[in-house]
């Protein structure tokens, strides 16, 4: 059990920070010590205990508290009102029950066992460079699944967990000098905001980024800031668990590419699916083995076509966003670019945030696009926006953008 690790860690140094968030400072006894009590006050009667996440060291502490009872427990965000709970998908061994929507914008739950996390927490210390001397940052969205298996894997480590909250990124660069941060854990939209600071004198050594694709540039402002980093982007999904990864100059080399089969896992590729057999995949998907996203393999290297909804069919010809917009990222002056359907009409727009001042942007990236991809695959449109949205764990809300895309837009 990940809870029975944790318990360990606090006889071994209980005095050791396990948890800093803000002012408050938890030390592994003092968690072990609130673990049992909150363990104590379960109703064992439920059967399913939800907890929403507006305190990131009380969620750890409920839900590790349900470990130690064996129940099952899903992390809501702060403001979600209610969940219908479809208790069919639940197996016998559930612990964790994660929220995910995808890129459909409409909520469901993936039950995790103890094992589909626990069995790759020491594949994780080996690949990222994480270890029981690390303190790691994580940002408070903790039902975020990807954020949250950050946290137990830091706290099964050993090490210290440094959480923080979106609003004060501008501040990140002091609570990592004050609070050691050697390594974190960020999205690609907040490891931009990373990259925008002074870290000159930070120890970061590993940063670990997931859950949208990191861009080559991205990667690069990253490797040059942080020369002796080990910079690692994974791929995986709530349902399938780890997938692969690739690490420094593969990234930046192999920008369509989502590198290599994380240990343990087998990946192939049937239907043009990605298709996955490991010991990370909750059990309802044990059989099925793909979450329908696209694409093949080049070499050992993965190339993500993209997910489904994130696949586009015009005139019999096969449009992949993710090509368009790692297309749009090769021009300089492009920050972020998204590609989209309108709910209605079904027409396509790349959405792109720019470096430079608004101007004749979209029309020097529709020129480039024009100069560098087939005629069939040009969107319809490219709209220049402030910033792309995203949702309190960083992802892209496809579901905002593709309503912005009913608006009237210009045809460049």
């Amino acid at each position: 059990m990940i809870v029975d690790k944790i318990l360990h860690n606090a006889h071994l140094f209980p005095e050791k920070a396990a948890i800093i968030y803000g002012m408050q400072v938890l030390s592994y006894e003092e968690l072990s010590i609130s673990i049992e009590r909150a363990a104590d006050k379960l109703n064992l009667n439920k059967s399913v205990h939800f907890i929403r996440n507006t305190d990131p060291i009380q969620t750890l502490i409920e839900l590790l508290a349900v470990n130690a009872k064996s129940g099952r427990g899903v992390v809501l965000p702060s403001l979600f009102d209610e969940f219908t709970l479809n208790d069919d998908d639940c197996s016998k061994d559930s612990f964790i029950g994660i929220l995910t929507s995808g890129t459909t914008g409409e909520e469901h739950l993936i039950w995790k066992s103890n094992d589909n996390w626990e069995l790759a927490f020491k594949h994780q210390s080996e690949v990222f460079g994480v270890t029981m001397n690390d303190n790691v940052f994580i940002i408070d969205a903790l039902s975020y699944s990807a954020n949250l298996n950050a946290a137990l894997h830091i706290l099964w480590a050993g090490g210290t967990l440094v959480i923080d909250s979106l609003k004060n990124a501008r501040k990140w660069n002091e609570i990592f000098l004050t609070h050691n941060v050697s390594s974190c854990f960020l999205v690609p939209s907040h490891c931009n905001l990373l990259i925008e600071q002074d870290l000159s004198a930070s120890r970061l050594k590993s940063l670990v980024t997931a859950g949208e694709k990191l861009s080559g540039n991205s990667a690069k402002k990253v490797l040059e800031k942080f020369p002796n980093i080990k910079l690692t982007e994974y791929y995986g999904a709530a349902e399938l668990g780890h997938i692969t990864y690739h690490q420094n100059d593969d990234i930046v080399n192999f920008p369509f590419s989502v590198g290599e089969a994380f240990p343990g896992v087998e990946v192939s590729i049937i239907n043009d699916k990605v298709n996955v057999s490991s010991p990370y995949i909750s059990a309802k998907y044990k059989k099925i083995g793909t979450v329908n996203d696209l694409g093949y393999f080049d070499g050992n290297r993965l190339i993500l076509q993209g997910r489904t909804g994130r696949f586009f069919n015009r005139r019999a010809v096969n449009i992949y966003a993710q090509e368009i917009e790692v297309m749009a990222l090769k021009l300089a002056s492009i920050k972020d670019a998204i590609l989209v359907k309108s709910e209605k009409g079904g027409k396509l727009t790349l959405f792109f945030t720019s470096k430079e001042s608004k101007g004749n942007s979209e029309i020097k990236l529709f020129e480039f696009l024009r100069a560098n991809l087939p005629v069939s695959k040009i969107p319809n449109f490219v709209r220049e926006i402030d910033q792309i949205p995203h949702s309190n764990a960083g992802k892209v809300d496809f579901k905002a953008l593709s309503k912005m895309s009913n608006e009237e837009i210009v045809l460049i």
